[in-house]
């Protein structure tokens, strides 16, 4: 196992469709599809207007449906033209290309994208397939007719018009095998990396190692980048999975960016998600994410699996959830109004250029946010953070009492200080130092004025006692070592920051 692609709706290897439109025909080009060695269907356009074919979504002539409005799904094919000298393909303007979703029985309740032209890079089609990649629900549609119903989507059409060139009076072209890619995590039609996978092995899934085998061409790499134009997920629940992506580039499409409006989508389209079993999976993310839409990223997986993200970038994505599986030193850079979202993730050493959401009571240290931090624990909770540093306001969400012990360069304001339910007490915490000039000293720290005691060390290995506060108070400070005279500090002021105290213990010369 390595990345798991759904079966194909059907592959377009007849003549079978739900219907034409306008002055065209169809049939089969004799090994002409992919795989090469079967026959591929053939759409005929003879006018410069515009002409369509209809597909299907369970078969090439189904008109079965699906409600997209609570599954979205995402229909993925290929088509091709024939040769460069029958390439005719009028411009986007004139429908050169246009995608129509349609539902119900008929094709009368439509929408319909406008896709591509001569004057677009779909025009080089001719010289291999160009993918279309289109989620019905997409409101990016160029026209619409009757009553399109999110709820009962039942099939697509390919529209064509042609422009008249010397030597030919009608324009082919070709279809590879469609899929419909459902977008939901754990969903039995989203592509999948189980077992020992890494991004090489989405590549050939897609492309094949030869022409016996290629199924597509819209996974596509360059060097050591990756095209990825559908939804993801690593892991299954239930099948052993490694995967490692070995620091690749990985890029997703916009939707219709200027180009490539032969990509319709919406942020459920390209959603990616974490899923493992209990114990034993692993994954390694160190590469650069570059997500075109603001899907959200799932990875809300808290068991003893473990996903590393250390090094890796996120870059474009919505909302992005980390459970307590998920550990590392990452950079995100999401979408505007997304957010990063640990649910008791060790983000230690990240970096957030947007707002951080934290629902647990963990201690985070070395985190820079470039944006707010919002925190629910709860439950009434202490917690430590040591060199995070955060731009915007730091809130408490819940009604809980939280209080963060900040040390070691933490620095940020709250608007909510105070003490109490939803109110966030952010105290300095620091550390004093104490040092000494004789090995094996007694030291003792105590509330000042009082015989309370803080904190103590007997028979000291070194000549250093760190004592770490959270408070501005004072202490009292006592050394002692047998043969020295014992050393006295009263009402020794923590200020909240860290301090060193040094203290010589002078030889006790009456001691025998």
């Amino acid at each position: 196992m390595a990345f798991t692609l759904p079966t194909a709706q059907y592959l377009m290897t007849s003549n079978s469709n739900r219907g034409l439109e306008g002055s065209s025909s169809q049939g089969t080009k004799s090994a002409g599809n992919l795989p090469i060695t079967t026959n591929a269907q053939q759409f005929t356009v003879n006018s410069v207007t515009p002409a369509r074919i209809y597909f299907g979504l369970d078969a090439q002539n189904s008109t079965s449906g699906y409600d997209m409005s609570a599954d979205s799904r995402l229909i993925v094919c290929s088509m091709q033209y024939n040769a460069p000298n029958r390439i005719q393909c009028n411009t986007m303007a004139n429908e050169g290309a246009s995608f129509t979703v349609v539902s119900g029985t008929t094709e009368a309740n439509y929408k319909r994208f406008n896709i591509g032209g001569n004057d677009t890079p779909f025009g080089s089609s001719q010289a291999g397939p160009v993918t279309l990649c289109i989620d019905p629900t997409s409101l990016s549609n160029d026209s619409s007719g009757g009553s399109f119903d999110d709820t009962n989507v039942s099939g697509w059409g390919f529209g064509a018009s042609k422009i008249s060139l010397s030597g030919h009076s009608s324009m082919l072209a070709f279809f590879q095998r469609v899929f419909l890619l459902q977008t939901t995590k754990d969903s039995a039609d989203i592509p999948k990396f189980t077992g020992t996978a890494d991004w090489g092995q989405a590549f050939t899934a897609v492309q094949g190692s030869n022409y016996t085998n290629k199924i597509g061409a819209w996974i596509s790499q360059v060097g050591s980048a990756f095209f990825v134009p559908c939804p993801w997920q690593i892991g299954d629940g239930s099948s052993a999975t490694t995967f490692n992506d070995n620091g690749v580039v990985i890029v997703s499409p916009s939707d219709n960016a200027g180009k490539a409006e032969n990509f319709r989508l919406t942020n459920q389209s390209m959603r990616v998600y974490l899923s493992f079993r209990s114990s034993g999976d692993a994954a390694i993310l160190s590469g650069s994410y570059n997500w075109g839409t603001a899907a959200p990223w799932d990875f809300n997986q808290s068991n003893s699996s473990a996903c590393t993200i250390s090094g890796a970038t996120f870059n474009g994505m919505g909302n992005f959830t980390c459970g307590s599986s998920v550990s590392g030193a990452a950079t995100f850079s999401l979408a505007s109004g997304s957010n990063v979202i640990s649910n008791g993730a060790n983000l230690d050493g990240s970096t957030i250029n947007g707002d951080l959401e934290i629902n647990d009571d963990r201690d985070y240290s070395n985190i820079t946010v470039n944006g707010d931090i919002r925190i629910n624990t709860g439950a009434n909770s202490t917690v430590a953070y040591s060199n995070v540093k955060w731009t915007g306001d730091l809130t408490n969400t819940g009604s809980n009492t939280l209080t963060i012990n900040s040390s070691n360069g933490t620095s940020g304001t709250t608007s909510e200080a105070g003490t109490g339910a939803g109110q966030v007490n952010l105290v300095s915490a620091a550390t004093l130092s104490i040092t000494v000039n004789q090995t094996g000293c007694d030291v003792v720290v105590l509330d000042a004025g009082t015989n309370t005691v803080l904190a103590s060390v007997d028979a000291q290995a070194g000549n250093t006692f760190a004592y770490g506060y959270s408070s501005g108070s004072a202490v009292d400070i006592g050394v002692i070592k047998q043969g020295f005279t014992i050393s006295y500090t009263y009402n020794f002021a923590l200020t909240g920051a860290n301090a060193t105290l040094p203290i010589n213990l002078l030889p006790d010369r009456t001691y025998q």
